[in-house]
């Protein structure tokens, strides 16, 4: 029996370090890693407070960030994020695209790990889903999308007006944004092609988010043309098919398979990959589990696997 070597835990303070370099490597494009490092600070501290607060409903400042770590060595390896709602404060900004008569295991676990979450108190998170994914951006910063559209009303790059997004309310987008609809068939084939397109190295979490269950509708990202996918909580399939069980110590986990198994608390959340059984209503595993998620011999925790019932 293995437990993976990662675990999924609340990010913290002390790693923005870890963020800067991650910022590095997602290069262009990478909203959510494009804030400064007053920004990135600042998301880590409302993320602790979020994890640490008494919450009754989603709320528009509320965001979870999800760290992949190492176990031996602490390393950062991928980070995830969850918002409580979107589309308050600040206002969400997307074009609708109308017609008118006309990846490794690790980062699907670092993926699932944001629906565990969810299931561990739904009542925090908003009852509909987005994500939304990166538009099609070259390794310079060049959006076609942006190229032929944006640029001409925002009057700025696409790494400034990303930058803009990530570290501001957006206001400007609401003040600079075209009014009216814009006929795709008059934008050069460049930038045609790109609506509703996905970064190549987004194809994966694509096929992962479709996978769970979201869908595309048509709405698109006002800065790079990406898609916006979304799906309604209760339906998102980890989030449905993750059950509170009790998680009992064996020496040898007879058939098992490889599961997801989390703490079921918010302030105290972990989440790790490790082979399981489940058998009689609860959930067998390894020394290691519990000893990674904190939880003592019998104590429920919150399990997906393809058995889980």
């Amino acid at each position: 029996m293995t437990t993976d070597a990662y675990v999924i835990r609340p990010a913290r303070e002390g790693d923005l370090p870890a963020f800067r370099e991650l910022r590095e490597l997602a290069g262009p494009g990478f909203t959510s890693l494009q804030a400064d490092d007053a920004a990135l600070e600042a998301r880590l501290c409302k993320s602790a407070a979020t994890f640490a607060a008494d919450i009754a409903e989603p709320g528009a400042d509320q965001r979870y960030l999800l760290i992949l770590e190492h176990r031996e060595t602490g390393t950062l390896a991928g980070v995830a994020g969850v918002k409580a709602c979107v589309g308050e404060q600040p206002p969400f900004y997307n074009f609708r695209v109308l017609r008118i008569a006309q990846v490794s295991f690790r980062w699907r676990m670092l993926a699932q790990a944001r629906y565990m979450l969810m299931a561990t108190a739904p009542h925090r998170f908003s009852p509909s889903v987005v994500s939304e994914l990166r538009g099609v951006v070259d390794a310079a910063g060049k959006s076609p999308f942006w190229e032929h559209l944006g640029r001409h009303f925002f009057k700025m790059t696409f790494p400034e007006a990303d930058t803009m997004s990530a570290t501001t309310d957006n206001q400007f987008i609401l003040d600079l944004m075209p009014k009216y609809p814009i006929y795709a068939d008059l934008l050069p084939e460049e930038a045609r092609a790109v609506i509703g397109k996905c970064h190549p190295a987004g194809e994966g979490a694509l096929k992962l988010l479709q996978w769970e269950g979201f869908r595309y509708e048509h709405v698109v990202d006002i800065f790079d043309g990406g898609p916006l996918v979304t799906a309604p909580r209760d339906s998102i399939r980890t989030f449905r098919e993750s059950r509170r069980m009790p998680l009992k110590r064996v020496d040898r986990v007879a058939n098992p398979v490889r599961a997801l198994a989390a703490k079921p608390s918010i302030a105290g959340f972990r989440c790790v990959s490790a082979d399981i059984a489940v058998h009689d209503g609860a959930a067998l595993a390894g020394a290691g589990v519990h000893d990674m998620l904190g939880l003592q011999d019998g104590e429920t925790a919150l399990i997906w696997c393809n058995d889980a019932r």
